[in-house]
């Protein structure tokens, strides 16, 4: 509900979420708070390469711009190694391959907006965070756990 108080009156705000019932319970409070914003809930598991590309295709057909786009999902601290559907280490495929595609793929739809400073900003962010991070880019399959990394890396 910040979001629609700091961006005004947006003309449609589009919820994703693994689960759209709890994304239309969001969407409810969203418009009884603003009721003159428009809001659509999308399904997007972002471990889910197939579920991604269907998200930015139904988003495809929604709207011509995208002003902003928040990327707030992701998992973390799973107790066992736990792969994707796409058999991608679920952490890394949620976090990292999800987001990136995802974007990937509204990128022109960022573009468009008037606004096309946030993707200025959105691409500068994830290239800072980016160089922060040690991974083991060479192997996204590894069985190292985080542990066992960090004292390799110390």
């Amino acid at each position: 509900m910040a979001l629609v108080r700091l961006w005004r009156t947006p003309s449609l705000l589009i919820l994703t979420a693994r689960s759209p019932t709890k994304a239309q319970t969001m969407s409810k409070q969203l418009k009884v708070a603003c009721p003159s914003v428009n809001v659509k809930v999308v399904e997007l598991d972002l471990s889910s390469l197939q579920s991604i590309r269907q998200a930015a295709m139904q988003l495809d057909g929604m709207t011509e711009r995208i002003d902003i786009l928040i990327n707030n999902a992701g998992v973390m601290g799973l107790s066992d190694r736990t792969l994707s559907e796409d058999g991608v280490e679920m952490q890394f495929a949620t976090n990292y391959l999800g987001h990136f595609l995802f974007t990937n793929l509204l990128m022109g739809k960022m573009v468009s907006s008037p606004h096309m400073d946030h993707v200025a900003r959105l691409a500068l962010s994830i290239a800072l965070a980016l160089d922060t991070f040690l991974l083991p880019y060479d192997s996204v399959t590894t069985t190292m756990k985080v542990s066992q990394f960090r004292q390799k890396n110390s």
